[in-house]
């Protein structure tokens, strides 16, 4: 069973953000020669409803962030003019 730190809170009515954007290192951290160096970091497990992560801040100084959102919400943020104004959207 997939254990979450997660697993325990009721999220409903709040949110929780965690930021890895000061772990640069990550792209400079060799894997060998076949591998080479990272060109992003993900994880493996979808976003959880109401749970954000700031992923490491890329080479090119953007940051790249994970928004947990229920359906409603994230078509709502999509139209807002404001954020689109910030963010560049990829599924």
């Amino acid at each position: 069973m997939y254990y979450s730190p997660l697993h325990s809170y009721d999220l409903e009515f709040g949110c929780a953000i965690t930021s890895l954007a000061g772990f640069t290192s990550y792209y400079t951290t060799s894997w060998g020669t076949e591998l080479g160096c990272p060109e992003k970091v993900r994880y493996p497990a979808e976003a959880l409803a109401s749970f954000t992560t700031i992923l490491p801040g890329l080479p090119d100084g953007s940051l790249e962030v994970h928004l947990g959102l229920q359906k409603d919400v994230m078509e709502r943020l999509i139209e807002n003019q404001e954020f689109r104004r910030f963010a560049e959207l990829e599924s």
